[in-house]
């Protein structure tokens, strides 16, 4: 399914490119994406894992659909024209993300679902489009199945991520493999053959960074090198059907870059916590107690998270990630930005510390 499908989506999107257009090509204070992670429940163990998904004492949180319906409202009003459902695994419960979906009024939004792919059968497929699902992204570590069951600990993950992905086609939504790329296979063959084999079926092929992040928190060897990096703009070139969030989709060239997306796509947990990316677990604020136009005003207040960067501040700014992430940290057990920003980390004070200093 195209965005134009859905004018109100396509307006927004329309109004989002004239918006990067005018700011040289750079992501700007424009938003564009909300990542919601309505429950961490999941049926998969990976030893990847960005949300830390294995520790299950908070699989019963779960974000309440009016919060859903609200915040979704509130999303629309700012401009916020992607919505993308994560988990955990949410089609454990497949009518319960249908709900999600109408929740969300998907008219007003191109919607993504990020999933293992494991319950992803025809039917299921089918569903998901007819109630408004635009994009469906699988992830899967390239065509090496052995591999793939290993990373996932799940004895023919492999096999149903790769139908999934074909089901969700068949069905007329964008089917998306979601690839991590960090030191360990940037520079592989595989990595080239997975591109291959996704543009012959007409794919979408979504690489994202290997994170130090959940899982691989302590692992810091997983990012990328300036060698990798320069690999990975070679298959940007090379391909017409690869996305990466830090790439200016708009560039014939294929060289510019968005920069850092921080805020611009944000990410709720199931507490509610408001993080300025999924993989960044800071906590800007909380859909329970504030508005997100205040969430969204005060995560911009950070210079971090306001200024251009070429660098992906999660995936590759290492100076960031030794200054303000801590071990342990997880979505459920996020850091404060209150806490760990000082004053000369910001644009300009927020409101709340105008306050406190009267």
């Amino acid at each position: 399914m195209s965005l134009y499908d859905k004018p109100v989506a396509a307006e927004k999107f329309r109004r989002f490119y004239k918006a990067v257009k005018a700011n040289n090509g750079h992501m700007g204070q424009n938003v564009r994406a909300v990542h919601l992670n309505y429950n961490n429940v999941c049926n998969f163990k990976c030893d990847f894992c960005y949300t830390n998904a294995p520790n299950q004492p908070n699989a019963r949180i779960k974000l309440d659909i009016d919060a859903i319906a609200s915040v979704a409202d509130q999303a629309h009003e700012l401009g916020y024209y992607e919505f993308d459902l994560q988990g955990g695994e949410l089609l454990i419960n497949v009518d319960k993300t249908l709900e999600l979906i109408r929740a969300l009024g998907p008219e007003r939004f191109f919607v993504i679902m990020t999933t293992n792919g494991w319950f992803v059968t025809e039917e299921v497929a089918n569903k998901l489009a007819r109630a408004g699902m635009d994009r469906l992204s699988v992830s899967i570590t390239g065509l090496d199945g052995e591999q793939h069951d290993t990373f996932m600990k799940k004895k023919g993950a492999h096999e149903r991520a790769l139908n999934a992905l074909k089901f969700a086609k068949q069905a007329g939504m964008l089917a998306v493999p979601t690839i991590a790329v960090g030191h360990y296979n940037a520079q592989s063959k595989e990595l080239e053959k997975f591109c291959d084999f996704s543009a012959e079926r007409g794919y979408l092929t979504h690489f994202n960074l290997a994170m130090p992040s959940g899982c691989w928190k302590d692992n810091a060897d997983i990012m990328i090198d300036a060698d990798d990096r320069a690999r990975i703009d070679e298959l940007r070139k090379k391909y017409d059907n690869i996305i990466y969030n830090m790439w200016n989709p708009f560039d014939r060239n294929k060289e510019e870059l968005l920069g850092c997306n921080t805020v611009n796509r944000l990410y709720i947990t199931p507490k509610g916590d408001v993080f300025p990316c999924p993989f960044l677990h800071i906590k800007i604020g909380n859909i329970h107690e504030q508005r997100l136009r205040d969430i969204v005003d005060y995560g911009f207040s950070i210079k971090y998270f306001n200024e251009y960067n070429s660098k992906c501040l999660a995936g590759e700014d290492t100076d960031f990630l030794d200054r303000f992430t801590r071990t342990g940290m997880s979505i459920f057990q996020p850091l404060d930005a209150h806490e760990i920003f000082a004053e000369e980390d910001y644009i300009s004070a927020p409101i709340d510390k105008l306050i406190a200093q009267l």
